[in-house]
């Protein structure tokens, strides 16, 4: 049987809950959940304003603004790892929803880092 799951807000998705999803699908090979989980990070949580990952989304909405930096970290190498696999052959080339490739994504969420995080 499985174990219910509880949340401080049921139905919503975290950044890191993203992230972690992505990690586990490269390192599986899976690049079509890979593709789901960054195509919905994409369309739900991506803020094109600051550049970064919005932390919090639920019910239809972005409800914790800002960025968790470890969660877009992650991100940003995971969408490199995936580039890399595409240059390599294993994986075919993909565009997000908000017609961005592994690398320009990744690029842009790590210069977003530097110049604000770090």
């Amino acid at each position: 049987d499985a174990l219910p799951i509880y949340s401080e807000m049921p139905g919503d998705a975290v950044s890191e809950g993203q992230a972690y999803g992505m990690i586990l699908a490269l390192y599986s090979g899976d690049q079509k959940n890979f593709n789901r989980i960054w195509d919905a990070a994409e369309k739900n949580l991506w803020n094109a304003g600051t550049g970064f990952y919005d932390w919090r989304w639920n019910k239809g909405a972005v409800v914790g603004s800002g960025m968790a930096t470890d969660a877009d970290q992650d991100i940003a190498l995971m969408l490199l790892f995936a580039d890399s696999l595409v240059k390599k052959g294993l994986w075919t080339a993909h565009t997000s929803p908000l017609k961005a490739s592994y690398r320009t994504r990744a690029l842009e969420l790590v210069n977003t880092i530097w110049s604000s995080a770090v």
